[in-house]
């Protein structure tokens, strides 16, 4: 893709389709090729933080961890594709969409080399791909979240996704069944769990923005004409750290399927390198309760004084009710390691709390100095 395409596609996906203008919610609104309207939440998070966790799941389950990234990266991309709503009977046309919105925030540059629909094959050239090109794993995203959108569009949940490096930045994925991976000697994994669908239409209503939703709170807009988070070529970052655009039950699926542990941690660990890199920025607190704003995390405002602090989520992300069972690990450790980050000091934090109010999902979490 050329710059002049490159910047089309950023305006027509990013600032046309998603309105990234409301403060803590960013939402897509499009027509599906099929016509009907399609609605999602999204939400940012760091690369780093999918490069952590995949390190973090190895580790501990040396045996098992590729397979249960992989399967939780599928089960996202073919509930993903649900929602998109594509024509399934043009795979070809359905497809080359897809991977026009990939380019916009996952590389910065994707080509389908080849494709053979008898076969249910098609390979794919990526520079720059999120993940894979730090890591040459990406198991959760995107390898697996592509096996799911190709699954979906064959109505055939035994199509898997691989890929081998090319270059230190260079790609080659190859989607199909996988006897037909397994003939070009490529590494397979495999996933037959599809995954279970969601209330789309409680979606909807527990996912729109509030009445409340401008005033002081500041919206990824803002945050990018302010030059804070910066865009080029598929590549969205705030002080070199690259920001992955994902729809928000992802990390649902990451912190109901990962330990708490897993998923703390790698947060912790990725916020707390972001704050040494972000560097002044006054009030640490503060800053992170409008960079979670921005990133999409319903309006965050923080309370408090001295050694303790509460940072409330209004219009938090909702995916299922089985949510209200998760830790919430990915803030808890991004609030805690970015503080440990900021003021040199240890914190902890506390219980989180959690209610329903007006259809908006509210997050209470507590954080203070050891």
């Amino acid at each position: 893709m050329d710059d002049d395409s490159a910047d089309f596609v950023f305006e027509r996906v990013l600032t046309n389709v998603s309105d990234i203008s409301t403060p803590g919610h960013i939402i897509s609104t499009f027509p599906s090729p099929r016509h009907s309207i399609v609605y999602e939440r999204i939400i940012f998070l760091p690369e780093d933080f999918f490069v952590e966790l995949e390190g973090a799941v190895i580790e501990h389950d040396r045996r098992h961890g590729r397979e249960r990234l992989y399967e939780v990266g599928k089960q996202f991309g073919y509930r993903f594709t649900s929602l998109f709503d594509p024509d399934t009977k043009d795979v070809g046309k359905s497809i080359y969409t897809v991977f026009r919105y990939l380019e916009t925030l996952y590389a910065e540059k994707v080509e389908i080399r080849s494709i053979d629909l008898a076969k249910k094959t098609i390979h794919i050239y990526a520079k720059n791909l999120v993940v894979t090109d730090r890591n040459d794993m990406g198991y959760v995203l995107p390898i697996g979240g592509l096996g799911g959108i190709w699954s979906y569009l064959f109505n055939d949940y035994t199509m898997e996704c691989s890929h081998r490096k090319l270059s230190d930045t260079e790609v080659e994925i190859v989607m199909g069944p996988p006897e037909e991976l397994r003939s070009l000697g490529l590494e397979v994994m495999t996933s037959l769990n599809a995954p279970e669908s969601l209330d789309w239409d409680s979606y909807k209503i527990h996912n729109a923005a509030g009445h409340d939703a401008h005033g002081e709170y500041l919206s990824m807009e803002r945050f990018m004409s302010s030059g804070v988070i910066a865009y080029e070529r598929g590549d969205m970052e705030i002080k070199k750290a690259r920001l992955v655009s994902i729809e928000l039950s992802f990390l649902f699926s990451i912190e109901d399927r990962f330990s708490d542990d897993e998923v703390f941690s790698s947060s912790y660990n990725v916020f707390s390198k972001l704050a040494e890199s972000v560097g002044e920025h006054g009030d640490p607190y503060r800053f992170l309760a409008k960079f979670f704003t921005a990133l999409g995390f319903g309006r965050v405002m923080t309370i408090g004084r001295g050694d303790r602090m509460i940072f409330n989520f209004s219009g938090y992300p909702w995916a299922s009710e089985k949510q209200e069972e998760s830790g919430f690990g990915f803030v808890r450790g991004a609030i805690v390691g970015f503080l440990d980050g900021s003021t040199g000091a240890k914190n902890g934090v506390g219980p989180v709390s959690h209610s329903m109010l007006d259809n908006s999902f509210m997050l209470t979490i507590e954080v203070y100095k050891e």
